[in-house]
């Protein structure tokens, strides 16, 4: 097991996948918000490339984020949160699966304490 991996969806991805569940909830529930999308982007930037480093399972997920991203961008939101288009969402999910895949973590163990095993 990769241990920097852990560390990194521990103390890393795990907040930003929370803030950005809050700003696809909210963007859903009050509308589009394009500067709060911006405002995160950075860090999932960040993130992505940092998971990418670490493992090469991981290594299409930067791009396919930053493709949907920039025709969020461009005023095409379907590509936030659509479900029949590779969203920033489907991407950010898909990478959620995988990293608790790869670390042996269920979804059940998350969402029960928060905690990784």
């Amino acid at each position: 097991m990769n241990d920097e991996l852990r560390r990194l969806y521990e103390r890393e991805f795990l907040p930003v996948n929370r803030r950005f569940k809050e700003m696809i909830t909210a963007w859903q529930l009050q509308g589009s918000d394009p500067e709060r999308f911006e405002d995160l982007m950075p860090v999932i930037r960040d993130v992505l490339r940092r998971c990418a480093a670490e493992h090469m399972e991981l290594a299409s997920y930067p791009d396919r984020f930053e493709k949907a991203a920039m025709k969020v961008t461009a005023g095409e939101y379907r590509w936030l949160s659509g479900v029949f288009v590779d969203s920033c969402h489907t991407v950010w999910f898909e990478l959620h699966a995988r990293l608790m895949r790869l670390l042996g973590i269920s979804r059940g163990q998350e969402e029960t304490d928060g905690t990784v095993p």
